[in-house]
């Protein structure tokens, strides 16, 4: 019942977020967020982390989910990323970041305690209620 009413939960703020994306009149793009390198490698996924980029597609291509590309891969940003997945990089971000439990998501398990979330890449304009990225 729990993850049932977790899961649901999560797909009303997907769907919440997607929608003031599409109306906010000037979000900043992904693209834009990854060239100036904000966001992945600045927190969450530090070079020297359990959790960097290299080590990330690592683990998912020993779990059959992605091409083992980590010597592609830059520990700086996810800039390389981009040249596959340029078109749909929002939609796999929130993928990977907003499917499974705490248990084995470690982002979630971050949300739970309190120590990520939405505004963790997304900017909330309090005047205007935009959503954009940070």
């Amino acid at each position: 019942m729990k993850k049932s009413l977790l899961i649901l939960l999560m797909v009303a703020v997907m769907i919440t977020l997607m929608t003031t994306l599409v109306f906010a009149s000037s979000p900043k793009s992904v693209e834009d967020m990854v060239k100036q390198n904000k966001g992945c490698a600045v927190s969450c996924h530090k070079p020297d982390s359990k959790y960097n980029l290299k080590n990330e597609i690592k683990a998912m291509a020993k779990e059959g989910k992605h091409a083992d590309v980590s010597s592609m891969v830059s520990n700086e940003g996810p800039e390389k990323c981009m040249t596959c997945h340029s078109s749909n990089f929002g939609k796999i971000l929130h993928e990977v970041h907003l499917v499974g439990t705490p248990e084995e998501n470690h982002f979630l398990a971050d949300v739970k305690s309190g120590t990520a979330g939405c505004v963790s890449c997304h900017a909330l304009d309090a005047e205007t209620g935009e959503i954009g990225l940070d």
